[in-house]
């Protein structure tokens, strides 16, 4: 009897070990699967460790949307130990019940400029542009930033923000919030021109 039960206990121990070395290991948020390294400059300075970092910020009006908010913040961050900086955005979505839900993605200063002339043209983006019967127009940052135009399936304009890598949150606004979308990009571009 203490045979079968020492016989059964090891079998359930090695199925519970070989389940765990199963599973797909975790990963950090903001890291390029193929390399390992963050996937921009302002999720690297993230993990600069033993030297004193300055990260100035300005948050601009929250957008709201269908579930949730949008929050565009102004980055710069400095390493003083090194005397490097890098400039952007943040992009945060907000959702759930109780708006305990979250998810961000960087914006690169250099991504920028391609970013609003991409919001630009989405923006006026119709069905006439593809003769299939659905349409989709996205813009994407490196960051897993993106913001896309597309109509669902009865027909009617819709506009998508996502964020984040593995946890993505998604919310969507009305083209006057797009508007304001649009402005706060341009606004933070502006105000990162002159740092």
């Amino acid at each position: 009897m203490k045979l079968i039960s020492l016989v059964v206990s090891i079998i359930l121990i090695s199925m519970f070990f070989a389940a765990s070395f199963a599973q797909r290991q975790p990963q950090l948020p903001f890291v390029n699967e193929t390399n390992g390294k963050p996937l921009t400059d302002l999720e690297e300075f993230q993990d600069i460790y033993g030297t004193t970092l300055i990260k100035g910020f300005t948050d601009l009006p929250r957008i709201r949307a269908n579930v949730g908010f949008l929050q565009l913040t102004i980055v710069e961050f400095r390493s003083t130990a090194s005397n490097t900086r890098v400039k952007g955005v943040l992009a945060e979505v907000t959702t759930g019940d109780k708006l305990t839900e979250k998810a961000r993605s960087f914006i690169e200063y250099a991504e920028l400029e391609g970013l609003i002339k991409g919001v630009i043209y989405i923006s006026k983006i119709d069905k006439g542009a593809s003769q299939l019967q659905n349409l989709e127009a996205v813009f994407t940052t490196k960051g897993e930033f993106s913001i896309s135009n597309f109509f669902n399936w009865q027909g009617e304009p819709r506009i998508g923000i996502t964020v984040g890598r593995y946890d993505k949150k998604t919310v969507f606004i009305d083209s006057t919030s797009q508007g304001t979308v649009l402005g706060q990009l341009q606004q933070a571009k502006a105000t990162l021109d002159e740092l």
